[in-house]
């Protein structure tokens, strides 16, 4: 989410399905555990001392704990503005240029954009000669490109989304 913030988007809509308690009391929480705060025991009152924080909106959908991605995305549909939007996984950790990005997608005229990358060697690659290590590093793969987790896609065809990627984007 910092990733998209960088980039100047800040309205988030998160699909709940595993652990979404979790999650959503990590954010209903988030005020409080950014900022200095007095709680009057007798009371229970809450005032706080300062008030930083992130000018976010993050809006939390249950989707179910079973539902597949297309489904999600479907449930999230009411959330949806009439615009592109920009998806990603839960755990998308990558250095994707957002901006590059979404104009990639607003230049084509694909339903859905993918990321596509060549994932780095998970063990460092050795070089030999005679027995002798001449060089060792950890390179990318190149035997192919793997689903980068990062989307833009077009909200009126969310019910055409079966979850399979369509089209290579940059």
């Amino acid at each position: 989410m910092k990733r998209y913030a960088d980039y100047g988007y800040k309205d988030f809509v998160i699909a709940l399905g595993y652990k979404a308690d979790v999650i959503k009391n990590y954010f209903a929480s988030y005020h409080l555990g950014q900022n200095d705060y007095t709680v009057n025991l007798s009371s229970g009152q809450t005032v706080m001392s300062s008030s930083g924080g992130l000018d976010w909106n993050v809006t939390l959908v249950d989707t179910g704990l079973n539902t597949m991605t297309g489904g999600r995305i479907k449930r999230l549909r009411k959330h949806l503005k009439d615009e592109s939007f920009m998806l990603t996984y839960g755990d998308g950790v990558a250095d994707i240029d957002i901006k590059k990005l979404v104009e990639y997608h607003s230049n084509s005229n694909n339903l859905v954009t993918l990321t596509a990358v060549r994932p780095t060697a998970r063990f460092g690659e050795l070089k030999l000669n005679n027995n002798l290590v001449t060089a060792f590093q950890k390179s990318q793969l190149n035997v192919g490109w793997i689903n980068g987790g990062f989307f833009v896609c077009e909200s009126e065809h969310t019910e055409l989304l079966h979850w399979s990627p369509l089209f290579l984007g940059p």
